[in-house]
């Protein structure tokens, strides 16, 4: 699945970012089957993470990312889809 992200308003987030001309790849999202284990993986690896438990993202996914300084530089955001849910969920970004 590929989300774009664009500003709804000249102030937003993305809409400054775009005109600071640091527009481009955000983040890559790798779906986990169980974020708590890959999260526990990670720590055990020592592998630096943004968010050390997960918190409810888009389409009420529970998600987690990465340190960049782990990744060279590539944010990388992990996410278990909520139960019952089909495939992918798509949904808006704050």
């Amino acid at each position: 699945m590929v989300e774009l992200i664009a500003g709804t308003t000249p102030d937003s987030k993305q809409s400054r970012m775009v005109a600071e001309g640091r527009g481009g790849l955000n983040h890559i999202c790798l779906e986990v089957e169980n974020i708590d284990e890959a999260l526990a993986e990670l720590k055990a690896k020592g592998i630096p993470l943004l968010d050390q438990v997960p918190r409810i993202g888009h389409a009420g996914c529970r998600i987690a990312f990465i340190d960049p300084s782990a990744t060279e530089n590539c944010l990388i955001e992990l996410a278990e889809l909520p139960p019952g849910s089909r495939h992918h969920a798509v949904g808006d970004h704050p």
